[in-house]
């Protein structure tokens, strides 16, 4: 696994959870109701459609790669949110849903500056994926420790 996929794993777990627990807050779902903080629902940002576990979701980003890979706005947090598989992955991301989201949830100055970011293009170097990762993985288990 590459020191990018190692960040990118650590962001994606970090994304899925945190939009699960926003789901539950907006729904009022009591999360002491389920076995374990894996089995909350998350649902996907342009179908609406709730998955039964966060862990079944996609961390689908707004704006993708990018051409060669580098995408400036590939690991900002605003840029990624909860998607179930068929809107990420064969739905192309439902990009007009997906704008129609990302206008009310972040506003069109976020857009805006991901958009920046993205045709900026972006290579990131090992020590930069290390710590991306690092911050990841610490983002996520505050989030558990909130629990």
């Amino acid at each position: 696994m590459t020191t990018k996929q190692k960040a990118w794993q650590w962001c994606s777990k970090y994304i899925r959870l945190r939009d699960a627990l926003d789901y539950c807050k907006r729904t009022k779902t009591d999360i002491s109701q389920f076995s374990s903080i894996g089995n909350l629902p998350v649902n996907c940002c342009t179908c609406n459609k709730v998955i039964s576990s966060w862990k079944y979701a996609d961390a689908g980003h707004y704006f993708g790669r990018g051409l060669g890979g580098g995408s400036g706005a590939y690991f900002d947090e605003r840029n990624i949110n909860a998607q179930c598989k068929r809107c990420n992955g064969f739905k192309g991301g439902n990009i007009q849903v997906y704008d129609e989201f990302m206008l009310q949830r972040w506003g069109q100055g976020v857009i805006d500056e991901l958009f920046i970011l993205h045709h900026g293009g972006r290579k990131y170097q090992n020590g930069e994926l290390i710590a991306m990762g690092q911050l990841y993985k610490d983002l996520y288990e505050e989030l558990l420790k909130s629990i």
